[in-house]
């Protein structure tokens, strides 16, 4: 059956009442595996019954917010359940994150408890918080209860996920126990309509959207073997030695992952036979190699953590210069700022029509941007023949001399140059010209001489006289968030700074 067919056809049915942990745990089968031990469906239902027990002795109420700070693990995934399963909300910490991001994230949740180790405690030994975990007051390991599941309906809050704060400060999305099915179309797709009984996995934490909802919980939900990755710097010798040991099948990558594969200029061997990859930018040339070389099917999907995989671009479609088609299931239009709908071609707002199982129920700390019952994503792009081409943040275009300026076409020309590894663009103001375009700029060769005349010559060669950047510092690192993403709100203020530090910029022609 063919795109338009299924699109047309298919129908969420989601039952009233849903409890996402008492769908996981009715499969059977192995669930999980590491390098050391695996476990059941049966043994994750009944040590998540133990999470949900204590929770409840503890004091802990359907609605209320339970922090896990853990790497992937079988704790992570018990520990998650058995939150479900009490009805309570699962707030995911990244163990990268900082004590002030975890201070944060625990104290605007209004969390009740954190479930961690030992590892761990120093991150929140002073946040006044019921604190789980071995060392702490007691352990979950091995410990069964056969305790039921709470009658949650399919909009009771299940899980919370802070934004990435890519614009400003993080905010938190409450997600419902609907929304683990609504992701369900654009992960079966994704991953090429998945053989029964695969194995699945990703390098990437299942504290974010990518890890978990495109990776963990669908896999698990359809009764696949997800394969724990321990947490390590992303090597890709050692990734897909990795991969052969477990004949691993299925895998989520954030687009920097498959650089670096592409960057390695090996050929390796695998049991891999599709990427899912979403989050970032990814060009058609890496997609291409990717099948090319090695023989791996690249999908890439688009959303964002309020609204997740709501665009699939399948590579067999051949189109890889678009973001995506509507996944079957949600209806994704662009839009004008008063919520009418633009014209083929015409730039405007990225929306989803409500309702829809995968989006958020609301923030916990922000309102949500919802205009004639669509919730507009705040990012611009455009139709194209039943295609949806992204092109940035509505709040990230820079505006010169009348002109309307995407920072990341310009990134996109700056990293072409060979000596250059990476870059960041913003507009900043200017006494002089109104505003101008700034960027920050990690080398890869830093031997080059005048580097700055060369790069401003090149963009303004291929871009527009009016679409280089006049400013230019050079750095070791690009400021970014946990996720790997371009932190932009934290490159314009570098920039600014930097500005004001020099004491003349070369405006050029």
């Amino acid at each position: 059956m063919d795109y338009g067919s299924i699109y047309k056809d298919f129908k969420f049915d989601i039952p009233d009442h849903l409890n996402i942990s008492e769908e996981i745990e009715k499969n059977s089968g192995v669930a999980l595996i590491d390098k050391n031990k695996r476990m059941t469906y049966r043994e994750i239902k009944e040590r998540s019954g133990y999470v949900a027990k204590l929770l409840r002795e503890i004091g802990i109420s359907k609605g209320d917010v339970v922090s896990i700070l853990l790497d992937q693990s079988f704790d992570f995934v018990i520990s998650l359940l058995g939150i479900y399963k009490m009805g309570g909300t699962a707030l995911a910490l990244s163990p990268v994150f900082g004590d002030e991001a975890i201070k944060y994230r625990i104290c605007s949740s209004g969390s009740r408890a954190i479930i961690s180790n030992i590892q761990f405690r120093e991150k929140f030994k002073s946040i006044d918080i019921i604190k789980i975990g071995d060392g702490l007051d007691f352990g979950i390991n091995g410990k069964n209860s056969n305790e039921p599941y709470e009658n949650t309906k399919k909009s009771d809050p299940a899980q919370l996920i802070y934004t990435s704060g890519t614009t400003g400060n993080p905010k938190g999305a409450m997600l419902p126990h609907q929304w683990v099915i609504g992701n369900m179309p654009a992960w079966i797709m994704g991953y090429d309509f998945p053989d029964a009984g695969s194995l699945f996995s990703t390098p990437a934490e299942w504290a974010w959207a990518g890890g978990l909802a495109d990776s963990l919980l669908p896999a698990l939900y359809t009764g696949n073997t997800v394969v724990i990755r321990e947490r390590k710097k992303f090597d890709p010798d050692e990734f897909f030695d990795f991969l052969n040991l477990f004949h691993i099948n299925y895998l989520f990558l954030v687009p920097s992952a498959i650089r670096m594969i592409k960057s390695s200029g090996k050929i390796y061997n695998h049991n891999v036979k599709s990427i899912l990859t979403g989050g970032e930018y990814i060009s058609p040339e890496l997609i291409n190699y990717m099948h090319d070389r090695l023989g791996i099917r690249v999908n890439q999907t688009y959303g964002q953590t309020e609204a997740n995989m709501v665009l699939i671009n399948m590579c067999k479609w051949n189109n890889l210069d678009k973001t995506g088609r509507p996944v079957p299931g949600h209806r994704v239009n662009i839009y004008h700022s008063d919520g009418t709908l633009c014209n083929e071609g015409e730039t405007g707002e990225i929306g989803v029509e409500l309702p829809d199982p995968v989006v958020m129920i609301g923030y916990n700390n922000a309102d949500a941007k919802i205009i004639k019952n669509v919730i507009m994503t705040g990012d611009l792009g455009y139709s194209d023949h039943g295609f949806i081409k992204y092109v940035n943040r509505s709040d990230e275009i820079i505006k010169i001399s009348g002109y309307r300026i995407n920072p990341i076409e310009v990134e996109n020309v700056i990293d072409e140059i060979p000596f250059v590894k990476k870059s960041a663009v913003a507009g900043i103001d200017d006494d002089i010209r109104g505003k101008i375009i700034g960027a920050i700029i990690v080398l890869k060769d830093k031997t080059v001489q005048n580097p700055d005349k060369i790069i401003k010559e090149y963009v303004r060669d291929r871009l527009a006289l009016y679409a280089y950047p006049r400013l230019i510092k050079f750095s070791d690192f690009l400021p970014e968030t946990y996720t790997g993403k371009i932190a932009r709100a934290l490159v314009k203020r570098e920039l600014i700074e930097y500005k004001s530090s020099i004491n003349e910029i070369n405006y050029g022609k």
